[in-house]
This record gives C-alpha cells, structure tokens and sequence, in this order.
C-alpha cells in the first residue's frame, strides 16, 4: 500500500510540472505550522439573560459580574470550558475564566456600582460576625436586613453603615440599645436605627418603652440590663 501511495504521489502531472510530492514539497510544506498546543474548544450559547438586580448573570449554578449599569438589561452569554463572554447590543461587555463553584460568584471590582466598591470582597458572614461584637441586638438587625433582600449584597450598604458608621459616630453601647428598639418597634432599617441614635436612645418618649415592653424576643434583654 505504501509502495501504490508513493508512485502515486510522484507520479507526473500530465498538464502541469512537477508532481505531487513535488507540489507539496514546494507549496504546502513551507506554509505547514506546528499544531495548536491546546484543544480545540467547542463553544456553547445561552440567548436572552436578563441581568439580577445584584448585577450578575447565572451559568451552571456560578454567578458572573457584568457592569453594574446593565441591571435588568438583556444579555447573551458564549461560554467554553475555560472562559465566559457576556453579550449585550453586539458588543462584549464582560469576561471571565470559566468557574465550576457552584453557588460562587466571580465579581469584577470594575463592575461594582459606586456605592458597592467600598465593601467588594465582604460576605455576610463578614457582617455578621461584626454586628455580634457590638452586642446581640444589632446582630439580629444585620441578620434581618440579610435576610429581608433577595440578594444579601443589596443590604450590606446598610449593614456597612450600621456596623462602620453609625458604631464609629456614637459608640457600640448606643447602639445596642438603638438597635433594640428598633427590633421592639419592629422596624429595622439603617435610617430608623440612625434617627433613633440622633434623637438620643435614652431620651426617647417612656411610653414606647412601656407599649412594647410585654415583647418577648430571645435577643431581648429589656432596659434593667443596661442600668
């Protein structure tokens, strides 16, 4: 067989010079480059994303940023085992290395809206575990403002608030007590926890006090605790 191929292959044209082996041996063998040192990657698509509220997008359970202005905008997304290409009007807005964590997030810090650059990097844990420093009160304010969103990252600019600025202006003691009568008065929330603080936790009217003194919460110590 390799006897045939080879007369064959130097076998004359009849209306051109040279041969086969001539021709490849003259054309196609200078033009001849080493092989791809990786594999070829098939590409796959998933058309028509809308971006989440906490500007990222969803593929196999892994959340990927895209800039934050494209919240709720339409996108499509060209994915390979290695990389993710976020669509949107033609254009590329968004690049990652693939990720197979599931329930991860891969956040670019140039896709962070303003106000959410300063706590990049942050996890609910984070605040958490500071809130329970300044006492058991603000801890269930931090846990109930986590909870309260669809999205933990869309509370932290007020559980960042409340355990950075609001503990830095008026200490972890008016706090804690600001803190819990926000949970008596059973509503949480940075600005009632700040306007509490302002007013002066222990000069608010007795009679809010004495209305919600009967509610019984586990993180409740009630007013003798402080005396």
């Amino acid at each position: 067989m390799a006897i045939l191929r080879e007369e064959s292959n130097c076998a004359p044209f009849q209306k051109l010079s040279g041969s086969r082996a001539s021709w490849f041996a003259n054309v196609d063998k200078p033009a001849l480059r080493p092989l791809p040192s990786e594999d070829f990657e098939f590409e796959e698509w998933l058309v028509g994303l809308r971006v989440a509220r906490d500007y990222h997008i969803n593929l196999s359970n892994h959340y990927y940023s895209v800039p934050f202005h494209l919240v709720d905008q339409i996108v499509d997304v060209r994915f390979t085992s290695s990389s993710v290409e976020v669509i949107h009007n033609n254009s590329r807005v968004a690049s990652h290395v693939r990720n197979w964590a599931e329930g991860a997030k891969s956040t670019l810090p140039e896709h962070l809206a303003p106000a959410h650059a300063a706590y990049h990097g942050l996890t609910p844990e984070y605040f958490v575990e500071q809130s329970a420093r300044v006492g058991p009160n603000t801890k269930v304010v931090v846990q109930t403002l986590l909870k309260h969103k669809p999205y933990p990252q869309l509370s932290f600019g007020e559980c960042f608030g409340i355990i950075k600025n609001l503990k830095n202006e008026f200490g972890d003691e008016e706090l804690e007590l600001a803190c819990a009568q926000a949970i008596r008065l059973q509503s949480i929330g940075y600005r009632v926890i700040k306007n509490i603080l302002k007013a002066g936790v222990k000069n608010l009217p007795q009679q809010i006090t004495m209305r919600l003194g009967n509610i019984n919460h586990d993180n409740l110590r009630g007013s003798k605790y402080y005396h």
